[in-house]
């Protein structure tokens, strides 16, 4: 099979996400895919073993001479040919355009009479085409393709004019007929372009206008938003290009289209930017602002910088536009970002702003926001009392108050609320109770739907879960699922985080191959700023060089865990964290060492009230004990 995807460089976001899908799953595959793209264009999956990337070189004199001779459909003198070399400078595409040009008045014609330039003889052929170039203008204000029917309502020319036209742009080459019927396709995005330059600004605009105001009365055709937007902000109306590219950024954002979202979204902020000051659009902004940081949560991550700011700028408009829900909102996206990149005081320090504005308001969505912010916080930093007393709080509020919450929020809290009470549940030994409650919260999930966040969220939980449990079987079932939910989302955070559940469920079946999934999937994890639950991560790529035998490596892992967790303040991995050292030392005989280890995790996780984790450590000590 043949895949050929041409003009990269031009591609949308989700087209993008599924090619990134395809190519790794193409190894072994009879397929070659062919992907042309201009030489800026970086593509995301060049790291590939079995990709490979072609630079083209210009045409050699030979090559031009073959393909001048072709397209002139004769032989041509070698003067000829020396003159389009020299102007053509190798490049395909004028040497065809040249020729042409050439042709239709003769190839000895007076040096100054030969086009300089690709522009220059792509115009001077537009030039002789007559009535039929006010068509391949108008088409090239419509885009690189354009429908008949709409050509036709634009120029308002009769069908025997129209159709004369088209034949006359088809015969030069300069439009090909689509598969569709009644679509043509302008055979490269420059002549598209020279035909566009060549219009006046003041009819350019106008055109972008009728086109809009066309596809508007004949919505039958299925115009996009996103190209309403483009006909409209081209034409200078800068309200309907704002109004349709925020219904974009809506449509995007209820089908789970993260990329697109995010696109969309910033589309029609830059859009308000190069509006007056004099118009107020500022509850449109806010809004905007908080659909762009609720898709850039699965887009690039939640602890990315441009995530953070933008829930940083949404949340000083809430405040001077005094709508204490959209604050609410805005802070709780804030507080994500931090307990991603793992500034864990500061989120704890948001989670009680947000507190103190649910008791001013006394509105009851918010104190159940708070709490289960706080017990977000509480539960990584080792506190996992006041986290279980927050959780438990926040389990009070009941369906009339869920109902509540704004549908813009970063992930619902009373969605992802179960997750972490399954989380608490577990340490603090009541593990039946937290794999039932994750089980079902899943199956709920599942069943009756939920925003693409906080279905990725409880996925990771319910990945972590396993990876808490140590149960391979379990864990590979949640990763799978997060992974296959997440990329087709685009959950950048989530996917990776599920790579590394499923790596280390390989790891413990004895997967040779587990160990290296895991490890590409920690490094990208921590590419998108995340640092939260890194530790945890490091400590399970730890236990997997032991497994190989590679005691060295496994203790290098382990300082690393043991500097992050110091820094970043995730004291709840403390003691699987002195544990697994523990291990390690043992098997380098290093038993006093060992010893400390584990009576360290013990004492750590009695400290915390973390009974399963204090148990564990037991255990290992025990054992350790008997062997004298």
């Amino acid at each position: 099979m043949l895949f050929i995807l041409e003009d990269a460089h031009w591609i949308d976001p989700t087209t993008l996400e599924l090619i990134a899908e395809i190519v790794p799953r193409l190894t072994g595959q009879r397929i070659l895919m062919l992907i042309t793209t201009r030489p800026e264009w970086q593509a995301p999956f060049l790291g590939h073993g079995h990709v490979t990337t072609l630079n083209l070189t210009r045409l050699s004199r030979a090559q031009v001479a073959a393909i001048a001779q072709d397209v002139a459909g004769r032989a041509l003198s070698e003067n000829a040919i020396a003159r389009i070399t020299e102007r053509t400078d190798g490049v395909p595409l004028f040497v065809e355009e040249l020729t042409k040009a050439m042709a239709e008045v003769g190839f000895d014609l007076a040096e100054a009479d030969v086009p300089v330039t690709l522009q220059a003889s792509l115009m001077a052929r537009l030039d002789r085409l007559g009535s039929a170039k006010e068509i391949a203008q108008i088409g090239a204000v419509i885009g690189r393709e354009f429908n008949r029917d709409l050509l036709a309502r634009v120029i308002q020319w009769s069908e025997d004019d129209l159709t004369l036209a088209l034949a006359r742009l088809m015969e030069a080459e300069l439009i090909f007929p689509a598969p569709r019927d009644e679509i043509y396709t302008f055979k490269h995005a420059l002549i598209q372009d020279v035909a566009y330059e060549s219009l006046l600004r003041q009819r350019r605009r106008a055109l972008h206008l009728s086109i809009a105001e066309s596809l508007l009365e004949n919505r039958s055709t299925g115009a996009a938003p996103e190209i309403l937007v483009h006909h409209f902000e081209r034409g200078d109306d800068l309200v309907n290009a704002l109004t349709w590219s925020e219904k974009a950024s809506i449509a995007a954002a209820e089908r789970s289209a993260q990329p697109e979202t995010v696109a969309h979204a910033s589309s029609a902020l830059r859009i308000i930017g190069t509006m007056s000051p004099d118009d107020d659009h500022g509850k449109t902004e806010l809004s905007l602002l908080l659909r762009l940081g609720h898709a850039q949560f699965g887009a690039v991550g939640g602890g990315a910088p441009e995530t953070i700011a933008t829930f940083e700028k949404a949340e000083l408009l809430a405040a001077r536009l005094h709508d204490s829900s959209s604050r609410v909102i805005a802070q709780y996206g804030r507080y994500i970002g931090q307990m991603l990149t793992c500034q864990l005081r500061h989120a704890y320090e948001t989670a009680n702003q947000v507190a103190a504005i649910a008791r001013e308001s006394g509105v009851e969505w918010m104190e159940l926001t708070a709490q289960r912010q706080l017990a977000g916080a509480q539960f990584l930093m080792g506190d996992l009392t006041e986290a279980h007393e927050n959780l438990l709080r926040s389990m009070r509020y009941g369906e009339h108050v869920v109902k509540q919450i704004p549908p813009g929020i970063a992930h619902n809290p009373a969605t992802t609320r179960h997750g972490l009470l399954a989380h608490v549940e577990w340490a603090i030994g009541d593990v039946d109770a937290a794999m039932t409650r994750m089980d079902d919260t899943v199956a709920t999930l599942v069943r009756d739907g939920a925003d693409a966040n906080s279905i990725s969220f409880t996925l990771t939980w319910a990945t972590l879960l396993g990876v808490f449990h140590r149960h391979a079987e379990r864990l590979r079932s949640a990763a799978t699922h997060l992974i296959d939910y997440a990329s087709r989302t685009g959950g950048l955070f989530w996917e990776q985080f599920g790579r590394w559940g499923l790596g280390t469920a390989e790891v413990w079946s004895g997967n040779p191959q587990g160990l290296a999934l895991a490890k590409a999937a920690v490094d990208g994890t921590v590419a998108t700023g995340a640092n939260q639950h890194v530790p945890l991560q490091y400590v399970c790529l730890a236990e997997g060089y032991a497994l190989n035998g590679q005691m060295a490596d496994a203790l290098a892992v382990l300082e690393d865990a043991k500097e992050l967790i110091a820094g970043t303040e995730q004291r709840i991995y403390e003691p699987e964290m002195h544990r697994l050292r523990g291990v390690v030392l043992e098997g380098f005989d290093r038993t006093e060492e060992a010893r400390a280890a584990y009576e360290t995790a013990v004492a750590i996780a009695s400290a915390q009230g973390s009974i399963t984790w204090r148990d564990r450590a037991a255990a290992n000590l025990a054992v350790l004990d008997a062997r004298g």
